[in-house]
């Protein structure tokens, strides 16, 4: 199960490795990232079998909702942070493909936290 939706923008931190210094993200972030992919990677297999999908490879449309836990983050993070699950799952291509975002919005459900996405082509 995901746990709340998380924001990339507020989720970096700054770690060094022999010298040199990275940006990475916090370990609650990197979670639901991780959660996203795997939950998103099993939907789009699941769908494969039957033969009717292929990796976007051309411009979509994603439309997500996020019941958010509490009251924060900016909308722009919460698409960034899924942007990146979608690429990650082998749904898009390339999150840059995503060229819509019509319908995203953000809600708030302490006691069901998700996202609910639809991509469909352009």
């Amino acid at each position: 199960m995901i746990s709340a939706p998380r924001t990339k923008k507020t989720s970096q931190q700054i770690a060094r490795v022999r010298g040199r210094t990275f940006i990475v993200q916090d370990k609650v972030k990197a979670a639901y990232q991780k959660t996203a992919v795997e939950q998103l990677s099993a939907q789009l297999a699941e769908v494969r079998q039957h033969g009717v999908f292929a990796t976007f490879d051309a411009p979509v449309q994603v439309s997500a909702t996020f019941y958010r836990d509490k009251n924060l983050g900016d909308l722009v993070g919460y698409m960034q942070m899924i942007a990146d699950c979608l690429e990650k799952a082998g749904v898009v291509v390339n999150d840059r493909l995503i060229q819509s975002w019509d319908g995203t919005r953000f809600t708030k459900d302490a006691a069901n936290p998700r996202t609910e996405l639809e991509v469909t082509a352009l």
